[in-house]
């Protein structure tokens, strides 16, 4: 447990702002419709970039409709095992690390 919390205070900021991210989604799927920033690339040109639909897409995934995700924005199923196989992967390398300097 020692070194879960060790790497989450390394790694504080990252986690911290995908935590308000995602309690962000859970409400607005709740019914609590939060304010999530829009997309700067529509903003500024007009047309869609590759992560537009991600933020409706992660809300209809976390309430459990796949088809209205999978409708919002293909993508959210290959980047959210990506990005979970990196976290998995960063943690994995943090404790080889940790247990070298310990010995």
């Amino acid at each position: 447990m020692n070194i879960l919390l060790a790497y989450f205070r390394r790694h504080r900021l990252i986690y911290g702002l995908t935590a308000l991210y995602i309690l962000a989604i859970l409400l607005n799927a709740a019914g609590f419709y939060l304010w999530l920033p829009s997309c700067m690339v529509t903003y500024v040109t007009g047309y869609e970039c590759l992560g537009c639909g991600l933020n409706r897409a992660a809300m209809a995934l976390f309430s459990g409709d796949l088809a209205t995700a999978f409708t919002f924005n293909p993508l959210i199923f290959i980047y959210l095992p990506g990005g979970l196989a990196w976290a998995g992967y960063d943690f994995y390398k943090f404790y080889q690390q940790s247990n070298q300097t310990a010995l």
